[in-house]
This record gives C-alpha cells, structure tokens and sequence, in this order.
C-alpha cells in the first residue's frame, strides 16, 4: 500500500514572525505526495525542494494557516485526472484540512480514510463529485450521528464504516440503494433498531459484518435470501429470541458465521430441521444459551475456528472435534461446566493451535502418560504442528505439571488452579512469552531450568507455597531486554506479534487474519497479569510492551539478586508478601522503563536508595511493612506517592507520612541511649550473679565441711 502524508495535525507554537512555519512533518508528507505522483502522473511538474530549509508553506499551490502553520490544502488534486486510488489511512487527518479538496477529484475509484483523528457528523456533501468510486474506507474515525445518504454513490462494491461513532436506524437510509454492494463492514459502532428489513435488495452482498452494534429484536428470515454471503457477522448486538440454522441453510457459498447476544437472551437452536448446504470453515457461537453442539457439525470437515465459549454446554470435552476436523487451528470453549478433559492421541499430529478450556469444572489429575489416555486425562504436552496457545485457567485441575507440557507453547496459562508439587523443570522452550501458575498450591524452589525461557515476557509465579531464594539466573531471561544476542547461546529470537491481516472473503475490505486458508495465528487472545495495584488484560499488540515478573505471595527468602537489575525492560515486578531480607538493591535503579514495583510485606532493612529517584515512569513504589529505615526520597517521582506505600517501617521518615526526619535522629539517640543503658544494667547484673554464685559455693563447701 502507497501511503501518502498530505498534511498531518501537529502543534505550533510561533514565538515570532522570524520562525519558519512549515511543520517539518507536513513539509515530508508534500515531498511524499510528490514522489507518488510524478510517478503515476506527468502532470505534477511542481519542483518542491527536499531541504530542511525551505518553507513549504511558500512552495505552489500549497496553502497553511497564518496562525498555526499547520498545512490545510493542496490545491492540485483537479490536475490529477487519471487518479483512482487515494490512500489517506493513519496519518490522523482531521476532515476539515482533508475533505474539502477531494470533489475534485473525481476520477478516484478508491477513497481509503482509516485510522484518522476525523470526528463530528461526516461531511457527505464534500464527495458528492466522486460518483466512480468503488470502494469507501472510512473506518477506525469518530464520525457520530446517523449514517450520511450515500445513495449518490451507486457504483460503490465496498464500504467500510467500521470502528466509529455512528448511531441510528438503517432503515429507510440511502445505503440499501447501493445495490453494486460486494462488501459492507458496519461494525463497532452505535446503530440501533432491528435488523433492517431494506437489507433484502442487497442480493450482492459477499461480506456482511453487523457486530458491536446495538441491533435488537428477533433476527428476520430475510437473511435467508442474501445468497451470495460468504461471511456473515452479527456477534455482539442485542438480538433475542430463538434463532434455527434453518434461517440461513441454504446460503451455501457462507464460509465464517459469527453470532452472539449482549443481553443473554438469544437462544439457539442445535437441532436443525434442514441439512445446510454452506460449508464452515469459522463458526463463532458465544454467549447463545446452547446446551449441547449444533447437529449438523458433524458434517463440516474443513472447519478452522470453532467458538463455543460462554455457554451451558456440559458433559466431556468434545474429543471428536479434533478427530473429524484436520484442519481445526482454534477450539474456544471457555465459560462452560465441562467436566471431563479428554484429547485423542490424534492429537499428536494435529494442526490446533489454540486450544481455551479455562473457566470450566474440569477436577481431575494431569496424567505423567501421554499415552494413558483411557480415563480422559490432559497430555503432557501437545505436539501439533502449529500449538502455540493453551488456557486451562480457573478449573480446579490436581496433580503435578508434566515437564513436558510447555514444549511448544507461547502462551501457557494454569492460574487458579489446584496444582500441586514442584514446579517441574520445563523443557526449554525458547518461544515461550508467558507462563502463569499464580494461584496453585505449587511448593518447592524456583527451577534455575525457568532462566533458560530467554523470550518470556510475563512470568508470574504468585500466590504459590515456592520457598527458598530468587535464582540471580532470571536476569537471563529477556523480559524486555534490549539486548537480541545472548554471549552464550547466540541469537534470541524476539516474540513479535504478526498483525498482518488477510482479504480472504473480503477482495475488497480488510478483515482478520482467522479467516485466511493460509492462516496462521489466531491473535484476538489475552494474557491477564497484575500491574500497577491493579490486574489487567494484554492483547498481543499489548504484550509487545509489557514486561512483568510476580513472585508474590510465597514463602520465598533470602536477599533479593542484585541481578534482577539487569531487566532493563521490566515494567512490572512484585515480590510482595514473602519473606526476603537484606537491602533494597541498588541497581534497581536501573530498571529505566519500570512502572510498578511493590516490595511489600517481606523483612527488608536500610535506606530506600536515592538513585531510585531517576526512575522516570515509575507510579507504584510500594515497601510497606518491612524495617526500612531512614528519609523517604521526595524528588520527582516519589512526590506522587502517599504514607500507604511506606507504613509498617518505624524508622522510615519523610513527608510522605507526615514524620520529620529530625524527629526520628533523636528517636534513634534515645532508643541507643536505652540500649546502653539496659547493656550497662546487664553487664552489673551478670557480674553480681557471677559473685553471688560463687558465694554460694564456697558457703556450701564450708558447711560441708567436717
């Protein structure tokens, strides 16, 4: 995609009328405009000069506000005639410095808008001479108020409103005119009403997505006769009532349907009265009140993704999903009262890639035999070819963890459980970016096999019976290290989220990556861990900057490694609730890009260290209850932080709990004064029981005497 900055919306401050008003990043958006259109036009002859100090304000045909400076028009667009594509996506245009200058263009057939700073009512009139267009993107915006009449627009096959603010009806809008529609993507937004019934003349429809709307009311058998979708998406609305696959079974080019409820009172049908002639490759049913599996899966063979999750589904886990669909990458049924985990061994050679069971009533053991699967048991590990994702979280799985089960894993969640034994000394996996056990009842030391993970990026240990002392290993592990090479092991490979996205059904409009043949990864996952006093959920583009390690809530002890400075990255650490001693260590100051570190309830002494105070993002500082001693630093930083951070530490002073320092020297002199007194006392004591003793010995000898 040729991206094209023709102005983008920065801050100006003109101390004088001596200062250039060009803004350095607007002046390299024209240049690029430039070079794309001498390419793809001989007539833009306009000879902008590439040098930082020529003002682009004064270069032809470009106009820019006298205040600001800010670049607000182009003026050329009308020479550009035998322009069609026009891409203005993420360069956070607003609409007024953008808009006004499009009509004359009117040769554009694609007119693409994503990811900008526009907001307000869309401005329809500003396009009203762009009748060619085929394709309109004006998605991921703040546009708001009713859909704008785009009935003008007669030759448009894609339309993308999605990610906005829009609210309203459908009904009776110019939209259902469009009749030329292939694709039409209007989720993420506000509208409202029921399913719009004028939605029937849009026989052409190969993409229909509605999701994250607030549509409401039964769904219609219209739907019924838009025979040429291949992906229909009406997940996330306020649907209700009973909904039969017999609505859509004759739609048999459908490939991915996707359905679900807010209100929780849709209720769907498993039986099915008709056999549906689609084939599925993604069938997403949350939240739909199902209580057992839709009768005609059975008959799906090239299904990828199956979302189940959120339901009333009972009974063992469905081993035959795994068995019937060879090429299934993603299983979620999370949210339901399974209580019988059984995988085939099939599962050996099986493409799944992400495998969801959390919050379920799985209660059985974690067998040590991959083979001794007669009873159910989960493997120890999974070998697939793609695996990669594994939720087990909140069940109430016993036993130990095979050593075996993090083998080909990114991402492997055991939380809040009832594990447990040792933490096993796990196979070294060098993709692994998150390991949870929090919350089992796991005893034992931290394996030093765990500083072998050299691409984690969340560890969290916490709320466990661990004991002993922090391996100083873990600074070997990358938790946001900068470093890519490892003196010893060679290269480490960076966990990078893939974000490329695929047009599948979609020719036209962009949907996600779970719906291409050749997919990869299902990234619409989460990773829960505790930061800043609070939990929080990471999505993948969240975890590319998120570094966190959480021992708390053990019976760990010792002083804790000075090593643990090394994390450079590190964004999160607690080690709260234990029973770790010695000083706070000084290379914690280290740690450039940390936001939380709770020391919390253990039994650390000496000072708080003032290079600490360098730490710029750092919000939560927390050493309550310790036996710190000394003056609480009060620069940068930890001026923010209040008494709560620093109570249960008697000899710690400072304005953050209102007790001057001063106060506590003469405490100290007096409580050392005490203490030479009472020593003093001791010492005459001990001597005059030294002398009684001997008294008394030499008396009762004497008496003994004959």
């Amino acid at each position: 995609m040729v991206m094209m900055m023709m102005m983008v919306t920065m801050t100006l401050m003109i101390v004088s009328p001596q200062v250039r008003s060009c803004i350095e990043a607007e002046r390299k958006g024209l240049l690029e405009l430039k070079a794309y259109v001498n390419i793809s036009n001989s007539d833009f002859v306009y000879d902008w000069p590439n040098n930082k100090d020529s003002d682009c304000c004064r270069w032809e045909r470009v106009k820019c506000n006298l205040t600001s400076g800010h670049v607000i028009g182009y003026k050329s667009l009308g020479k550009l005639k035998n322009l069609e594509v026009l891409d203005y996506s993420e360069n956070y245009v607003n609409k007024s410095s953008v808009l006004p200058f499009l009509n004359a263009a009117s040769s554009l057939k694609t007119l693409v808008l994503r990811g900008n700073s526009m907001d307000g009512i869309f401005p329809i009139k500003e396009l009203k001479n762009l009748r060619n267009l085929k394709l309109l993107d004006l998605s991921r915006n703040e546009f708001i108020g009713p859909l704008p009449d785009m009935a003008n627009f007669h030759k448009l096959e894609g339309l993308d409103l999605s990610n906005n603010k829009f609210s309203g009806s459908l009904e009776k809008k110019g939209i259902c005119q469009l009749q030329n529609l292939l694709e039409l993507d209007l989720s993420k937004n506000k509208f409202t009403g029921p399913f719009p019934q004028c939605f029937d003349s849009l026989t052409q429809l190969q993409v229909l997505d509605i999701s994250s709307n607030l549509f409401s009311g039964t769904l219609p058998s219209l739907i019924g006769n838009l025979d040429s979708l291949e992906y229909l998406s009406l997940s996330d609305n306020e649907f209700e009532g009973s909904f039969s696959f017999d609505l859509i079974a004759n739609l048999s080019k459908l490939k991915v349907f996707k359905l679900s409820s807010i209100t929780s009172l849709l209720h769907v049908k498993a039986e099915t009265s008709l056999q549906p002639k689609f084939q599925l490759s993604v069938l997403e049913l949350q939240n739909c009140n199902l209580e057992t599996f839709p009768s005609f899966l059975q008959y799906h063979k090239d299904l990828r993704v199956i979302n189940l999750s959120k339901n009333k589904l009972t009974g063992s886990f469905p081993s035959w999903f795994l068995e019937e669909y060879p090429k299934l990458r993603v299983l979620l049924l999370q949210n339901n009262s399974f209580t019988m985990l059984q995988l085939p061994r099939l599962l050996l050679n099986h493409s799944l890639e992400f495998l969801d069971v959390s919050t379920n009533n799985f209660d059985q053991r974690l067998p040590e035999n991959i083979y001794g699967n007669v009873e159910g048991n989960l493997p120890t590990h999974f070998n697939g070819q793609y695996m990669s994702l594994l939720y087990f979280n909140d069940n109430e799985f016993t036993g130990t963890i095979p050593s075996t089960l993090i083998k080909d894993v990114l991402v492997l969640d055991l939380r809040n459980n009832k594990l447990s034994g040792p933490i096993p000394p796990f196979v070294n996996n060098q993709s692994i970016f998150s390991l949870l056990l929090r919350g089992n009842a796991l005893t034992g030391q931290i394996p030093t096999e765990l500083c072998g993970l050299r691409s984690i990026r969340i560890l969290d240990l916490a709320k466990n019976r661990l004991n002993g002392s922090i391996p100083s290993c873990l600074n070997k592990i990358l938790l946001g290290r900068s470093a890519e090479y490892d003196d010893e092991n060679g290269y480490i490979e960076k966990y990078e989220p893939d974000n490329t996205r695929h047009e599948v059904y979609s020719r036209l409009l962009v949907l996600p990556s779970e719906y291409s043949p050749q997919y990869t990864s299902y990234l619409r996952f989460i990773v829960e861990f505790s930061s800043k006093s609070r939990y929080e959920s990471y999505t993948p583009e969240g975890l590319e900057f998120m570094f966190g390690l959480d021992l708390s809530s053990n019976e760990l002890s010792g002083e804790i490694p000075k090593e643990l400075g090394d994390l450079q990255g590190v964004r999160a650490l607690n080690l709260s609730h234990n029973s770790l001693s010695g000083l706070i260590p000084e290379s914690f100051s280290n740690l450039k890009d940390i936001e939380s570190i709770d020391l919390s309830f253990n039994m650390l002494r000496g000072s708080i260290p003032r290079d600490l105070t360098k730490l710029d993002y750092m919000v939560v500082f927390n050493v309550s209850y310790n036996n710190l001693s000394g003056s609480i630093p009060s620069q940068r930083r930890f001026s923010t932080l209040d008494g709560t951070n620093f109570i249960g530490n008697p000899l710690l002073c400072g304005s953050a709990l209102n007790k001057s320092c001063d106060d506590n020297i003469n405490n100290s002199i007096d409580e050392e004064t005490a203490i030479d007194i009472d020593m003093e006392i001791f010492y005459w004591t001990l001597a005059a029981t030294y002398v009684a003793t001997w008294m008394a010995f030499i008396v009762f000898l004497f008496l003994d005497s004959p």
